[in-house]
Order: structure tokens, then sequence, then C-alpha cells
């Protein structure tokens, strides 16, 4: 409700003021719908801007508004949304390095990656810092695009500028390298990922073993688990598509039976020595 009467004043071109603002915020706090925004908010306000947490709040609602009209497919939503900043940031009512991130990422998702990086630009002519934001935008744009020679581009300007990369940033890179066909690459940054701290959650795990093992370095996979990685049902079907490319009946077999012994529920059909090989078992 707070978000449709936000909209709706919008639509009447009345913008909401500070106390408008501090409404919504205590709304959306009581259903417990801020605290990620204000953590994706915080990083780009930075110590240099010294912006009052009111800002960062304010900013991480709007984040939120532009979430949800997302979800809902609304791209003429979202180009009311980029109206409402330009208007804050007319009255100096959100800080101008948030403003032009916030309008770069979403221009970004309707498509318009030339606007938001003219956006983007004009934000750093002015002074401002560059900041990972921004950055993720655009490396989720384009690794959705396949875009991944532009994200390698993005990664090393981001290195170059002693910029970290997010662990949602890793997270597109290795997906897209994955999807695009550049295994090694994928695990190159896997690794990378790992090795700043970041823990990789149990879908991108899979995704990686998925993409190891149809390059037939299951071993890979192995030595992630023997690491500490906890192994889904998934993991298991993969490393036994894995082996099987490799003709190693005793892995798939080995994996079968402690599948099997945890009482999976799973059929499995792969080719061992030009021949199909069906496992079945019961939960």
């Amino acid at each position: 409700m707070v978000l449709e009467v936000c909209g709706y004043m919008i639509d009447k071109m009345v913008y909401p003021n500070f106390v408008t603002f501090r409404i919504m915020i205590d709304a959306l706090c009581k259903e417990g719908l801020l605290e990620r925004n204000v953590d994706t908010v915080d990083p780009i306000v930075g110590k240099r801007n010294s912006q009052l947490p009111s800002v960062i709040v304010m900013s991480s609602l709007i984040l939120r508004m532009l979430e949800m009209e997302n979800e809902e497919g609304e791209e003429g939503e979202l180009v009311k949304l980029v109206r409402l900043l330009k208007r804050l940031l007319q009255k100096n009512l959100i800080g101008d390095s948030i403003a032009y991130s916030l309008i770069a990422h979403v221009k970004v998702r309707l498509g318009d990656l030339d606007f938001a990086l003219e956006m983007y630009n004009e934000m750093v002519r002015r002074g401002f810092r560059e900041n990972l934001f921004v950055y993720t935008s655009f490396i989720q744009a384009f690794c959705e695009r396949g875009r991944i020679e532009e994200v390698v581009g993005l990664m090393r300007e981001m290195e170059g500028k002693g910029l970290g990369a997010y662990g949602e940033t890793y997270e597109f890179v290795i997906v897209g390298h994955a999807d695009s066909g550049w295994v090694e690459e994928c695990w190159s940054v896997f690794e990378e990922m790992m090795n700043v701290g970041f823990v990789p959650g149990c879908l991108l795990f899979d995704k990686v073993a998925e993409k190891l093992c149809e390059n037939g370095d299951a071993e890979k996979v192995n030595d992630m688990l023997s690491a500490g990685f906890l192994p889904s049902n998934v993991t298991d079907s993969h490393l036994i598509d894995g082996y099987a490319r490799k003709d190693e009946v005793k892995r798939v077999l080995n994996i079968y039976y402690k599948m099997e012994y945890k009482s999976v529920s799973w059929i499995v059909c792969l080719s061992v020595d030009d021949s199909m090989f069906v496992l079945f078992w019961k939960g």
C-alpha cells in the first residue's frame, strides 16, 4: 500500500517531500523490507560524502521501489521513478552520487545502456567517485547479454581503480562465464571469489560444478568437496555425469551408493562405453 500511494502521487505530479518519505520509511521498516537495501546503498554513500543516515535510508527506499516495479515488469513505472529521482536531485532531497547511481541502475535494467553510461560518466566528471553498485549493474547487464569481453574489461577497470567486487558481482561474472562456455575463466573467477573471502552459495557452487563436469574436470569438483563444500543431490548428479563422460564407472557407482544410502529419490541416465546406463532408486 505504501508504494502504491507513492506511485499515485507521482502520477499526479505531486513529488514526496522529506516528511512523506519518513512516514513511508517507518511503514516499510515495520514490514522489514529495507534492511538489505540499506546495506546496498551504504557503500555508495561512503565516507567522503558524509551523508546523514536518513539519506541512506531514503535512497534505500527508492531502491526498494525500483525493485518492486522491476519484479512486476512495469517499465513505464520504472521511467516514472527515474523522473522522481531527477526531481529529488533538483530539490536536494537525495545525495547527488546516489541519485546518479540509482538512475544509471534503472536505465541499465531498462536496457538503455548508452544513457546509463552517459549518466555515470557525468557523475564522474562532476567529481563523484566511482562505486561498485553501478559497476555491478553494468556487469549484470553485460553478463545477461553474453558480452563477456566487456565484463572482463569492467572487472579490470575496477581492479585498476582499487575497487573490490561485491560477492554479488562475482556471482554475475561466474554465471555469465559459465553460460557463455568460458569454463576455465569461470573457474578462475570462482577461485578468486573464495580467495578474497566470499563464500559461494549452493546454487552458484552447483552451477560451477555442472560446467566443470561437462568440461571433464570432475576432479576439481571432488577437490572442492574434500576442502569442505557440502554436496547437494544436484552436485552428486553432476559428478555422476562428469565421471561417466570419462568412463570411470567405479566412481559413478560409489556416488550412486552414497546417494542411495541417503535415500535420495533420483533417476539418472548417462552414457558409459557407448551404451545407456540408467540408475533408478527410490527415496
